[in-house]
C-alpha cells in the first residue's frame, strides 16, 4: 500500500467526507446566523437586555457542553458497536443517550427554575458593572431565562 493511500486517502474518501460535512456546515451556519440576529436584535434594545441575555446564555451554555458531552461519549459506544454488527448495543447505547438526555434536561429545567436567580446573581456585581442597573439586567434575565428554558429539551433531542 502506497503512503499516499495509507495516510491521506483516496477521492472515494474525500468525496464521503464532504458528503458528511456539508450537512454538518450548513446546520452550524444556520445556527450561528440565528445567533448573530438575536444579538443584533436585543443589542438594540440597550445594555440590560443585552446582558441579561449574555448572562443566560453562558449559563445555558454550561448545560449544551454536558448534553453534548454525555451524548457524544455515549455516541462513540454507538459507532463502536455498529461497526461489529451489535445490533443490542446500539440499541442499549440509544437508550442511555435518552435516558442521561430526559435526566439532564429534566435537572437543569428543575435547576433554572428554582435556583435561576442566584445563578444570574453570581455574574451581576455592582461595583464591576457600574454602567448598568442590576435590578432591570436581572428582570430582563429572568425573563429571557425562562423562555430559553423552553428550548433545553428540543437541543437534548437534536444532540441525539
Amino acid at each position: 500500500m502506497s503512503f499516499k493511500k495509507k495516510y491521506i486517502g483516496d477521492k472515494a474518501f474525500y468525496k464521503s467526507v464532504i458528503r458528511l460535512i456539508i450537512p454538518i456546515i450548513i446546520q452550524q451556519g444556520i445556527t450561528n446566523i440565528v445567533n448573530l440576529l438575536d444579538n443584533v436584535m436585543v443589542g438594540s434594545l440597550g445594555t440590560e437586555p443585552m446582558s441579561g441575555v449574555a448572562i443566560v446564555n453562558q449559563i445555558i451554555f454550561i448545560f449544551n457542553l454536558t448534553i453534548f458531552g454525555g451524548i457524544s461519549g455515549a455516541s462513540i459506544f454507538g459507532a463502536q458497536f455498529f461497526g461489529v454488527g451489535d445490533n443490542e448495543g446500539v440499541r442499549n447505547t440509544f437508550r442511555f443517550k435518552m435516558i442521561f438526555g430526559i435526566i439532564t434536561s429534566a435537572a437543569a429545567i428543575a435547576v433554572f427554575s428554582v435556583f435561576g436567580s442566584s445563578l444570574i446573581m453570581l455574574f451581576l456585581d455592582n461595583e464591576a458593572n457600574v454602567d448598568i442597573d442590576v435590578s432591570v439586567t436581572l428582570k430582563f434575565a429572568q425573563d429571557y431565562l425562562a423562555v430559553a428554558v423552553i428550548g433545553l429539551f428540543p437541543f437534548m433531542i437534536r444532540a441525539l
